[in-house]
């Protein structure tokens, strides 16, 4: 009687892969505009993973092309790591990446995965609500991340809170009016108990060197936040020429209006300014510990 081998159990096909890093990430809206964000400014999308006793979750320092401004982002989410691989970094093109985003739903929950031994980025999409699970997967590209030295480290002179929607109306109107620069200024009362101030934003027509569009800003104090509120459409310098000016500086409108363009609606900036350094605007993800900061040079004084 012949005696029959006992059968090879098979091997499943969707065994686990063993994985340098796994993100999840439970709030794609926010997620989303992230990349929104840096898509109008970067030409590639370089993330750092990161897990840390003080964070978790992913990084972006990255200078535009014109190397006139850095974005600074950080993103809090859910990292396992399973390797002792230091550089956890990788780089995608933003047009692949761009086209991820357009098909995943804000009730989706992704995981963002790099597996071992693989150069590709996997996105795992689990979306129960609409679409069900999806998959998708890109290449990496070899690109040095940027030098950019300690730019978060700068601490501003003041700090303002202003309305996104008003700033973005006025830097919009600049551009329209074909002006490259908006001057911000800053001034103080000549009254030292009052710790109010005005910020004022202006551009001028190049041709007739004519001031043309101004905002002024009343700032005060609440809850030692200085907010800074629309005051008026028109240029009140009269109203304030015993006024100190403790900040007078101007930057490309372009890039301010490239930066919030793709910013959510009904939300505050939060511009941070000390004289002859760049300009710090912060936008608030709406997370823990998520945030855009936004570097931008000032304009040099040419010398005659």
């Amino acid at each position: 009687m012949d005696h029959q081998q006992p059968a090879k159990k098979k091997q499943r096909k969707n065994a686990a892969k063993a994985m340098d890093f796994c993100m999840t990430i439970s709030s794609p809206s926010s997620f989303k505009n992230m990349c929104d964000v840096m898509d109008s400014i970067l030409p590639h999308f370089h993330f750092q993973v990161v897990k840390s006793d003080t964070f978790q979750g992913l990084k972006i320092r990255q200078m535009d092309e014109s190397h006139c401004a850095l974005l600074s982002i950080r993103y809090k989410c859910e990292v396992q790591v399973e390797c002792d691989d230091d550089d956890l970094s990788f780089c995608v093109n933003k047009k692949t990446w761009r086209q991820f985003m357009k098909q995943i739903n804000t009730t989706a929950v992704l995981k963002i995965c790099r597996y071992e031994g693989e150069d590709s980025i996997t996105i795992l999409c689990n979306d129960d609500e609409h679409s069900g699970k999806h998959k998708y997967t890109t290449n990496t590209l070899d690109v040095d991340l940027d030098d950019v030295g300690d730019a978060q480290e700068i601490e501003c002179e003041k700090t303002i809170e202003i309305d996104l929607e008003e700033c973005k109306k006025f830097w919009r109107l600049c551009s329209s009016q074909e002006c490259e620069e908006v001057r911000f200024r800053f001034l103080l009362p000549p009254f030292e108990q009052l710790k109010d101030g005005v910020f004022h934003m202006q551009f001028q027509n190049t041709q007739i060197k004519q001031v043309s569009g101004s905002r002024m800003f009343h700032s005060h104090f609440v809850d030692d936040k200085l907010i800074a509120d629309f005051k008026s459409t028109v240029n009140e310098e009269e109203d304030y020429a015993d006024w100190k000016e403790i900040y007078n500086q101007e930057f490309a409108v372009k890039l301010l209006n490239t930066f919030t363009k793709n910013l959510e609606k009904e939300q505050r900036l939060s511009i941070g300014i000390t004289q002859d350094q760049p300009l710090v605007i912060n936008y608030n993800l709406g997370i823990e510990q998520s945030h855009i900061r936004f570097y931008v040079a000032p304009k040099c004084e040419e010398e005659e």
